[in-house]
């Protein structure tokens, strides 16, 4: 056990007086609200209190909630309404979640960074001081400066999250209660989408709606929370895949499946599905290893899931099948292409705006056209004449810090698959359906980046990054040997081994060649 920093000490030290200094603090201000007739303020300072309590005592939860609000999908606080001038609670979500890890780190809780933490701290650390200079770039040809980070504040967000949550580390307790509360933030919100997509109610307390459209008759959601039911799915699907506490992981990721199949997303479907097949063929080739072995036996179980899927959205929509609608839209994924009418076509807005982007682009692909928001310079030639748009994916990144910047939100993300495929291979562990899903979503996450913008928005980077951080966690990649694997051994030697001989043995158990 690691020796506690001086500032650790000290801070454990003052932590009662800071406590009762809080309390009285807030009683005041309590006071002062309530003769003036105010509650409002009531509220937000209970809500500051509890964070604070979950600061420093539950640091998963504090994660999670700060993540739930960057995503806005926390049930009924809508965080996309500005909290001061031009600054959004979930900005101030974000801001706060960088301010809380950097406290822990300087207390102690991330001085021994794994290597893992470390190189994704140095891709944040790139894609911050590139977007920082093209910031700059941009203001130097007259674009205000404060629009101009503005304009790139979701990959700022990125670069200083990988360079502070991966260093963060968590224990077994903490892992498991942020675990819980994304998987309940998302179950709600799949609960309001679905329910709102059938018409059975509207519950906007519990769906936070960019925007709504049609498309064959049913309602679309356009909302942040989007991102991480897509994460949900594909570890969901690994968590019953490995056979995880079915008697959650089922009933959980059946309503999330369903809550994918009403959205009528088809760039998540086939993303997903692409994935799954990739990873899981990755995972069988891993010759006679416990989860190869396991996802050889259980992927017709897979099957069986989606049939019961796809059986629950019949009996909650018996138009969406007996009226084709699902399988329009499924076909219309191959219609589309080669499409030329931007009025049937989506794939075919998706190629003019694009085209359109890149004729702008010209030669400055390597360094993009700059953060130039539409309110510093409208282009006539783009939709709302922004240089960034909902429907081309990793254009957005394009087209403002070029394609080294896109290169950079990227290397995360090949560096983190490269390591969890290292883990899985090497390592038995009791997290192995954590990292099996955390493959299928980020290969998934890369596929889909061509048109949607999981991968260039706040909401989808802060999810991202947590993401990428809970992956990295120590208590995930730990090594262990099953219960069953330990009984053989004591069976078959009554005597006790020398400790090299141990050390071997486990090295041998786990797949390691040295």
């Amino acid at each position: 056990m690691s020796t506690p920093t001086p500032w650790a000490r000290t801070l454990r030290t003052l932590a009662p007086a800071l406590f009762a200094v809080l309390v009285f603090v807030v009683l005041v201000a309590v006071g002062r609200e309530v003769d003036h007739g105010r509650t409002k303020v009531l509220v937000e300072l209970a809500a500051v209190g509890v964070l604070g309590l979950l600061a420093m005592y539950q640091r998963g939860m504090l994660i999670a909630v700060l993540v739930l609000a960057g995503m806005n999908g926390v049930p009924f606080f809508d965080t996309s309404r500005p909290a001061l001038h031009h600054i959004a609670v979930q900005d101030v979500a974000c801001f706060a979640l960088v301010g809380v890890s950097l406290a822990w780190i300087v207390a102690g809780a991330g001085r021994h960074a794994p290597p893992i933490a470390r190189r994704l701290g140095w891709c944040g650390a790139l894609l911050l001081a590139w977007c920082l200079f093209t910031a700059l770039r941009t203001w130097a040809t007259g674009v205000p400066l404060l629009g101009a980070l503005r304009e790139g504040r979701d990959f700022m967000y990125f670069g200083a999250f990988l360079m502070v949550l991966p260093r963060v580390r968590l224990t077994e307790r903490e892992l498991r209660s942020l675990l819980a509360v994304l998987i309940g933030g998302v179950c709600l919100f799949s609960v309001g989408q679905i329910v709102t997509i059938e018409g059975f109610a509207n519950p906007t307390y519990l769906v936070h709606a960019a925007a709504t459209g049609v498309t064959l008759g049913s309602t679309r959601i356009y909302a942040q929370m989007n991102d991480l039911l897509f994460a949900g799915v594909a570890i969901g699907v690994a968590a019953v895949v490995l056979g995880v506490n079915r008697r959650v992981s089922i009933p959980v990721t059946l309503l999330l499946l369903v809550s994918l199949a009403v959205q009528l997303t088809r760039a998540r479907w086939i993303a997903l599905i692409a994935s799954f097949v990739v990873v899981s063929a990755w995972f069988v080739l891993q010759g006679e290893r416990r989860a190869a072995l396991a996802v050889r036996r259980r992927i017709p179980m897979i099957l069986g899931l989606v049939v019961l899927a796809v059986a629950l959205v019949a009996i909650a929509d018996p138009a969406l099948l007996s009226g084709s609608r699902l399988l329009k839209r499924v076909l219309s994924a191959f219609t589309d292409v080669g499409a030329s009418s931007t009025t049937t076509s989506t794939v075919a807005v998706r190629q003019q705006v694009a085209g359109a982007m890149l004729q702008l682009l010209g030669g400055r692909w390597p360094i993009g056209v700059g953060l130039i928001p539409p309110s510093a310079h409208y282009y006539l030639t783009l939709p709302g004449g922004a240089l960034r748009d909902p429907d081309v994916g990793v254009m957005n990144a394009v087209m403002t810090i070029g394609v080294i910047g896109a290169a950079l939100i990227y290397a995360p993300f090949i560096v983190m698959l490269r390591y969890s495929m290292r883990i899985a291979r090497t390592t038995v562990t009791s997290y192995q359906w954590l990292i099996y899903g955390g493959q299928i979503w980020i290969v998934a996450s890369l596929i889909s980046s061509i048109t949607l913008i999981t991968l260039f928005s706040v909401g989808g980077l802060v999810m991202s990054a947590a993401l990428l951080s809970v992956l990295c966690q120590p208590v995930v990649a730990q090594e262990s040997i099953a219960a069953s694997e330990r009984e053989a051994d004591d069976q078959a030697s009554s005597a006790p081994r020398p400790a090299r001989d141990r050390l071997v043995y486990r090295g041998d158990a786990l797949g390691d060649p040295g």
